[in-house]
């Protein structure tokens, strides 16, 4: 299948928020006492866009299903993915339950279908709506944003900050394989901050947030289990491909040795790290390049790394953690 950037569900979505939002407009349009053959061409086109709309409807919610569990988030997206995904399910329902009424009940077309579809044609805009809040609000399926300076875009780049440090080398990462799912840990000795207040850059040594990101990759490279551990929150949540782990002490007692022993095996380049943080919150980000051999088997893929932390008792503490390739 063609590679779609995030996935396929951005695709069938529009499709289906047309001929949902056509499909209550035809509807309503029906109900207006227009002329024989505006009726019958109306009624036509009703049916063909019930067909259609309702093949989109299955298609948008496959990709959608998809796309909710594979798309990188962290804790505060999640809950918008939830939201997002309780309203695209009703609209959906609704509207197919219009087509089945629609089809195979025609004698309660007129009525029970017609109130169907307008519905479904109003709530598809609050499904939409909330749809765009996890693009442009989240940022979720966006692989990078353009930096922007003063009160529009500029095509002048100022060298200074297009400087990178070339002699800090990156490490490595992790990876383990669990019915050919895996997840990788981002690692570099130089890494691009942003506190949420400024848009200078730092290196990872200005905020005590990176600090610990740092521990806890360096403590999984190195095998130090009881660092690691303890740089985690009790409760932290880690997402990995279609599985979930829900306590530090369940990381440590199955994944973590398993990433610890393909850490030595993998070779990474970075191609973006970011923290932003702000007076007891942080997230980190990072996309890297995975490469190497590991039990016969060679890698090459890109992951990415999102880390939540909280200041706890002047720590910083890990809490969440999604790994995604």
């Amino acid at each position: 299948m063609i590679t779609i950037i995030p996935n396929w569900h951005p695709i069938f979505v529009h499709f289906t928020l047309v001929l949902l939002t056509l499909s209550g407009i035809v509807q309503l349009s029906l109900w207006v006492n227009f002329t024989k053959n505006v009726q019958l061409t109306l009624i036509q086109t009703q049916k063909w866009l019930t067909i259609l709309a309702s093949v989109c409807v299955v298609l948008t919610v496959a990709t959608g299903g998809y796309a909710f569990n594979t798309v990188n988030h962290d804790e505060p997206s999640h809950l918008a993915m939830l939201d997002h995904r309780f309203w695209a399910l009703i609209t959906s329902a609704t509207f197919l339950l219009g087509a089945v009424f629609y089809f195979l009940l025609p004698k309660l077309r007129s009525k029970l279908s017609s109130v169907f579809f307008v519905t479904a044609m109003i709530l598809v805009s609050v499904t939409g709506y909330k749809g765009a809040e996890l693009v442009y609000r989240h940022g979720l399926g966006v692989m990078s944003l353009p930096k922007t300076t003063g009160e529009g875009h500029q095509h002048q780049h100022d060298a200074a900050t297009e400087e990178q440090d070339d002699g800090d080398d990156a490490d490595e990462h992790n990876d383990h394989d669990h019915s050919n799912a895996a997840h990788s840990h981002s690692e570099q000795n130089d890494i691009n901050e942003h506190h949420e207040t400024a848009t200078e850059e730092f290196s990872i040594q200005s905020l005590d947030a990176a600090k610990s990101v740092k521990a806890f990759q360096d403590a999984l490279k190195s095998g130090n289990a009881t660092l690691a551990r303890e740089l985690l929150d009790d409760q932290v949540l880690i997402y990995e491909g279609d599985s979930a782990e829900n306590s530090a002490d369940e990381y440590a007692n199955h994944h973590m040795k398993a990433d610890m022993e393909f850490l030595s095996h993998m070779s990474i380049t970075q191609l973006s790290q970011h923290i932003h943080q702000s007076e007891k919150m942080a997230l980190y980000t990072g996309i890297s390049k995975i490469e190497g051999k590991y039990h016969d088997k060679e890698i090459s893929m890109t992951s990415t790394e999102t880390m939540v932390l909280k200041q706890i008792n002047h720590q910083w503490k890990i809490t969440h953690i999604h790994w995604s390739n």
